[in-house]
């Protein structure tokens, strides 16, 4: 874009300067936690819930909770699926955008699908690796420190597993 412009390209990464501000406003949380950003507009962009809950499985031998945002009733219904059964799981209220950030800024890492909301976590420099299936992760990945694109086989999440998802965090 800057090339565009008639800009020389920059050097060094772009900062947001928004983290420390949400860092700043969070409250004391005393167990370290990973958000999964599940919800996305595309049903494409999905990863299917098996896997999210294989997910989950995987990150609770590691002492971590995980929480879970949603924006619709339908998003809310799904949290609560991949939550059945995992008491380290905690389905968050309805929050506003302001408060979704807050609890980004506080994870220790995200993983999400690829929407909104992961832009986002780049811009708090969260470490966050985004799962991409259809879209080009080139095009309209994630710009920011730790940030961690996962493409799937044939372009298709049905086809990433969680084991390497869960590599990818370790």
């Amino acid at each position: 874009f800057a090339k565009s412009l008639g800009y020389d390209k920059p050097q060094s990464q772009g900062d947001y300067a928004i983290a420390k501000h949400f860092l700043h406003c969070q409250q004391a949380v005393s167990d370290p936690y990973a958000v999964f950003l599940h919800a996305t507009t595309r049903d494409d962009k999905h990863w299917p819930e098996a896997n999210w809950r294989e997910l989950i499985g995987l990150v609770g031998n590691t002492g971590l909770r995980i929480k879970l945002p949603w924006g619709a009733p339908h998003e809310e219904a799904r949290a609560k699926r991949l939550a059945e059964g995992f008491d380290y799981v905690d389905v968050l209220p309805r929050m506003s955008l302001e408060e979704v950030a807050r609890v980004l800024a506080g994870a220790k890492f995200v993983v999400s699908v690829d929407t909104g909301l992961s832009h986002l976590t780049a811009a708090l420099d969260r470490p966050n690796i985004t799962l991409y299936g259809p879209t080009d992760p080139g095009l309209i990945g994630g710009y920011g420190k730790n940030q961690m694109a996962c493409c799937s086989p044939e372009q298709n999440l049905a086809n990433l597993d969680a084991t390497s998802v869960f590599g990818k965090i370790h």
